[in-house]
């Protein structure tokens, strides 16, 4: 009767083993959280023709996961669910257009309740989020604007040939003082264009 009893036992034991591997109670697998949110276009604007793309990324020191959203034609918002592995907290959630689409930055971040954008303002960098949070964790796209200008030679002097000159657009926030250190900028991107100066011309333009 008792070796009736012990077998029985192992039995069980056994299988609540199978089980817990199987459906992630044990603690060597590390089942998914989800962070969800909205992806929103500014100032009441909408999608263009054939809908406007992006990948959401949420990422810390071990995990990257993204999935792709997008916002149709007409529309300004649209609603994203990201499952994301262990650990579930220090996430930097950002999300990157699939093609570049004018008016738009290629890079925006999630900044929580702050009123302004990460690109906006110089002191605010992207904030770490957390699976556990049930919130809505949005993101708003951020305007880009268009920048241009001439590259004009000295004293009137035109070139022989079509000549071509790279030129290269930085993007700094306003300085800093740091208290261990030189005061500094925050660098949030660059971008170079190649402008070509025609053969008797004295001036080349660019636009980024």
């Amino acid at each position: 009767m008792k070796q009736k009893f012990f077998m029985f036992l192992l039995l069980m034991v056994c299988i609540f083993s199978c089980y817990s591997i199987a459906y992630g109670e044990d603690e060597s697998v590390s089942p998914s959280q989800t962070i969800f949110g909205n992806i929103k276009l500014p100032d009441g604007r909408v999608a263009p023709e054939g809908g406007l793309k992006v990948n959401v990324i949420a990422e810390n020191s071990t995990c990257k996961k993204s999935v792709e959203c997008t916002i149709r034609e007409g529309e300004s918002v649209a609603a994203y669910s990201l499952k994301v592995d262990y650990p579930y907290y220090g996430y930097e959630l950002r999300c990157e257009l699939v093609t570049p689409v004018e008016g738009y930055y290629a890079i925006s971040y999630y900044v929580g309740d702050a009123k302004k954008t990460y690109m906006e303002d110089p002191l605010m960098k992207p904030m770490k989020t957390s699976a556990s949070e049930t919130k809505s964790h949005d993101i708003t796209l951020v305007k880009g604007i268009k920048v241009t200008g001439k590259v004009v030679l000295p004293d009137a002097m035109t070139v022989m040939c079509d000549s071509s000159i790279d030129v290269t657009f930085s993007a700094l926030g306003e300085l800093i003082n740091m208290a261990d250190g030189d005061p500094t900028r925050f660098h949030y991107f660059s971008k170079s264009a190649n402008l070509v100066i025609k053969a008797g011309e004295s001036y080349g333009t660019f636009l980024f």
